[in-house]
C-alpha cells in the first residue's frame, strides 16, 4: 500500500510516500524431488519417472526432464526407455507460481532386463504361460523381442542343407543373461545338447540376430532352443 502526505519545509513544498509491503513469511523455494516406479533399472524396459515428491509453498507451473541420452521431457511424470546399460544421469527441473527454480540431478545404473522385471511391468503370467495364445511362451516372446500381448511370430530362419543346417533367430538385447542352447532328439522325448557352431551375431539396435550351425546328419533328427535364465 502506497500512502502520500505533504508538507512545507524552508519554505518549500514537498511531497512523500510511505511504501507498505506485504512480505509472505510462509514463502519457501521450489525442491525438486525424483522418484522411480521400480527398485532396478532395466534397459529396454518402461520406466516411470515421477516428480510428485517435489515441494513448494505455492504451486508448481513447469516440469522439465532432461536425460544423459540426450532424451527430454515434460510433464509430472515421464516414461522413458534405456537403451544402452551403464550409468545414466537424469535431472529434473521445476518452476512454481512464483518464478523460483529448483534442479535436482539423479544417476542410476541400468542393467540388463530381468524376465521377472519385464512381465512384471507388463502385467504377464508365468514364463511357462502364452498370454496372447500365439504358440510363443512369454520367456520367448521375452527372449525373441515379440509383444506378450499381440498374436505376432518370431524372426525364426532354419535352414537344413546337405553338409550343415543352420538356425537363424532374433535376441533381444534385454535377455543377454539368457543361456540358450541348441538340442537335438531323435525322438522328442531325450534331448542332449548339439554341438553347434555360432557365427559372429549382426547387430540390430535392440536386437541381435543370431546364426547357431550345426553339422547335417544322415538320420532324422529333431532340433530345439533351449532357455535357461
Amino acid at each position: 500500500m502506497t500512502t502520500p502526505s505533504f508538507g512545507y519545509e524552508d519554505g518549500c513544498a514537498f511531497d512523500s510516500f510511505v511504501v507498505e509491503a506485504a512480505i509472505d513469511q510462509n514463502n519457501t523455494p521450489p525442491v525438486a524431488n525424483i522418484s522411480i516406479n521400480t527398485t532396478e533399472l532395466d534397459y529396454f524396459v518402461p520406466i516411470t519417472f515421477s516428480a510428485t515428491d517435489s515441494t513448494t509453498s505455492g504451486k508448481i507451473l513447469d516440469y522439465r526432464w532432461t536425460f544423459s541420452d540426450g532424451s527430454k521431457g515434460s510433464g509430472e511424470t515421464v516414461r522413458h526407455i534405456f537403451t544402452t546399460r551403464g550409468m545414466h544421469t537424469i535431472s529434473l527441473t521445476i518452476t512454481d507460481d512464483l518464478g523460483q527454480v529448483s534442479t535436482v540431478t539423479y544417476s542410476y545404473n541400468v542393467v540388463a532386463s530381468s524376465y521377472a522385471n519385464w512381465a512384471s511391468s507388463l502385467g504377464l503370467g508365468a514364463a511357462t504361460a502364452d498370454d496372447d495364445n500365439d504358440g510363443s511362451s512369454n520367456l520367448l516372446e521375452y527372449i525373441f523381442g515379440t509383444n506378450p500381448l499381440a498374436n505376432d511370430a518370431a524372426s525364426i530362419l532354419f535352414q537344413p542343407n546337405s553338409n550343415s543346417t543352420s538356425y537363424t533367430f532374433t535376441q533381444h538385447k534385454r535377455s543377454s543373461s539368457t543361456r540358450l542352447t541348441m538340442q537335438e532328439s531323435n525322438d522328442l522325448i531325450n534331448w542332449m545338447n548339439c554341438p553347434a557352431l555360432e557365427a559372429p551375431a549382426t547387430d540390430l539396435g535392440s536386437m541381435w540376430r543370431r546364426t547357431m550351425q550345426f553339422p547335417a546328419i544322415g538320420s532324422q533328427k529333431f532340433y530345439r532352443l533351449k532357455v535357461e535364465e
